[in-house]
């Protein structure tokens, strides 16, 4: 039986849900973190002792952190699908994966915080100007990456396009709720997120929830 730990309005989470949906697996999703609590209490952290989301329970298996957690689904149950058995193949596109923690999710976080998640008198316009840019800059070199590809790997979905899909599904959505300002254009970015969100799974895992 396989469990899935953290609140559906978490990006980390929602990769997590994108991928159980598109492997077509059975699970119980517990809505944890945030409003919902329960990652502080001491039967959460002897599963996850950072007391974040997500968490995984595959069995008498436990994991935590979501880009993780990807790769185990997908080496475990997508070996028709989301697996590439090929190494190269598989690496060329997961870096894109890695590339989004290290390039993507500190500006990311930021905005985050002076968008929507600080109260407002704590909010800094500056910091929020300062990483919208930065982020546009990294966005850039991911949108000149995509140009004559269907998805990161060419023409192959995988875990690669939920990692960062999700993350830029949710950049997306902050701008329609708040109205960030936005600088440059992403064509290639957005036909790509336009793709992924015809996804059966991406419907059920992000915009259902």
């Amino acid at each position: 039986m396989i469990t899935l730990w953290g609140r559906s309005n978490s990006t980390n989470v929602r990769k997590i849900l994108w991928c159980l949906h598109e492997l077509g697996l059975s699970f119980e999703h517990i809505q944890a973190g945030g409003a919902f609590a329960i990652v502080n209490t001491a039967e959460y952290l002897q599963l996850n002792p950072n007391g974040l989301v997500s968490c995984l329970q595959d069995s008498d298996f436990t994991l935590w952190e979501s880009h993780t957690i990807l790769r185990y689904l997908a080496e475990k149950y997508g070996k028709n699908s989301l697996f590439f058995a090929d190494i190269s193949q598989r690496y060329d596109a997961e870096k894109w994966m890695d590339w989004c923690i290290s390039s993507i999710s500190p500006m990311f976080k930021t905005i985050m915080l002076h968008a929507m998640k600080l109260p407002v008198e704590h909010r800094n316009p500056a910091l929020l100007s300062q990483a919208i840019h930065e982020l546009e800059v990294k966005l850039m070199v991911f949108d000149q990456y995509l140009r004559q590809r269907c998805f990161i790997a060419g023409e192959h979905f995988s875990i690669s396009d939920i990692a960062a899909g999700s993350y830029f599904y949710t950049w997306k959505t902050l701008h329609l709720h708040h109205q960030l300002e936005q600088k440059n254009d992403f064509p290639s970015l957005d036909a790509w997120l336009e793709r992924l969100s015809k996804r059966p799974a991406f419907q059920t895992a992000l915009l259902s929830q």
